[in-house]
């Protein structure tokens, strides 16, 4: 019985092979007609890692897809018979896949070569700054001046007086003094800046600069409340005197968590300046000022969506230190272009003219047609003061 069914399983062994082999004999042969490389273009430098050129047969279930790779140059770059592109000097050459020696397709690859950070430079090399001072950045000055990769890792000596973040931008901490070391991370150049900063507590020329006052706690300025409502002509000349949107609360400023969400932790209050959406709009405080002295200022930004798709912000002058008078003129103006849905501190200095005794501090949006609809705008805890 044993030997019977050993050899009946033998038997249909053998059947199950010679169907294999007829069905595999009687299979229809696909031919390839073409490929497609991706990328058609491909830019890398001479230092660069292998890249992957991918290779798309038509039709996809040709059953002939031996293809060679070659390079046009192999002094510029090689490539592998599954694709892979090295370079090997600058230069522009093609990689081409053939079939029985006739091309079906190529991809341009551009080699480019690396220029080297041979040293760098931090401006300024010294700075001095308050306690309460905004965050400044500094700038990194390579040589050559348009170096490869410009990538810096930096360092503050003393993180308990003042960091520094990872693109250069110095926040105060405490009195004393710091290095901050900036290191090239190709090639290794260094360079410092030596940072001092003093205690300072700043008094605010600014009245009810969070927008708190119960004056301001409706739908609009109230009749007593410092900040005033624009008209169009601060925005556009001979457009008349007419008023502007004015600022006004968000009721939705309670909502905790949706400020905290868009990073407003460090946002004291209950209420914050709005600028409406889709809107000319725009408030402004006059401050007495000394000829001479310089002053710094800044607000909290945020700008957001209400429902409609096509607002985006456009205003390239979002917060102004003006002169005050027929022959007024702007002593400087910050540009506003944040992320949506993300708080921004707008900041800045100015020195007084000699002459000028009074400015004003204003913050505005200009509105334009439809595509370029201004968003709503929230503006909160601005500050202007003098600098000892």
């Amino acid at each position: 019985m044993l030997i019977k069914n050993q050899k009946s399983k033998i038997k249909n062994c053998l059947i199950v092979a010679v169907l294999a082999v007829f069905m595999t004999s009687c299979k229809e042969d696909i031919a390839l007609n073409g490929v497609r490389l991706s990328p058609t273009e491909l830019v890398i430098f001479e230092d660069s890692q292998p890249q992957r050129i991918y290779i798309h047969y038509y039709p996809h279930n040709s059953t002939d897809q031996n293809v060679q790779w070659e390079t046009t140059s192999s002094s510029v770059i090689t490539v592998s018979q599954d694709g892979m592109v090295s370079p090997v000097s600058p230069g522009e050459e093609y990689v081409v896949v053939f079939q029985n020696g006739l091309p079906l397709d190529s991809c341009k690859i551009i080699v480019q070569p690396v220029i080297r950070v041979e040293s760098i430079a931090l401006v300024p090399t010294t700075l001095a700054m308050f306690t309460s001072s905004s965050p400044r950045t500094l700038t990194v000055e390579f040589t050559p001046s348009e170096p490869t990769y410009t990538g810096i890792a930096w360092s503050s000596s003393n993180t308990s007086v003042a960091t520094v973040s990872p693109g250069g931008s110095i926040t105060p901490v405490s009195a004393g003094t710091t290095t901050v070391t900036a290191v090239a991370n190709d090639g290794g150049a260094t360079a410092t800046c030596e940072i001092t900063i003093t205690e300072f507590a700043p008094v605010n020329l600014l009245l009810n600069p969070g927008f708190e006052s119960p004056a301001d706690a409706t739908t609009a300025l109230g009749a007593d409340s410092p900040w005033r409502p624009m008209v169009m002509a601060d925005l556009t000349p001979d457009a008349g005197e007419f008023t502007l949107t004015t600022a006004h609360v968000n009721a939705n400023r309670t909502d905790a968590q949706f400020w905290i969400d868009r990073g407003l932790e460090s946002i004291e209050g209950t209420y914050a300046g709005r600028l409406p959406a889709g809107n000319n709009a725009g408030v402004y405080q006059l401050v007495n000022v000394t000829p001479g002295k310089t002053y710094e200022f800044r607000a909290f930004v945020l700008r957001f969506r209400t429902n409609a798709t096509n607002q985006s912000q456009i205003r390239e002058e979002f917060l102004r230190i003006k002169t005050i008078g027929d022959d007024a003129e702007t002593l400087v103006a910050v540009s506003y272009l944040p992320p949506e849905d993300t708080w921004m501190e707008v900041n800045g200095s100015v020195t007084i003219p000699e002459g000028v005794t009074q400015v004003r501090f204003q913050v505005s949006q200009r509105d334009e047609a439809i595509p370029l609809k201004s968003p709503g705008t929230l503006i909160d805890n601005a500050l202007f003061y003098e600098l000892p």
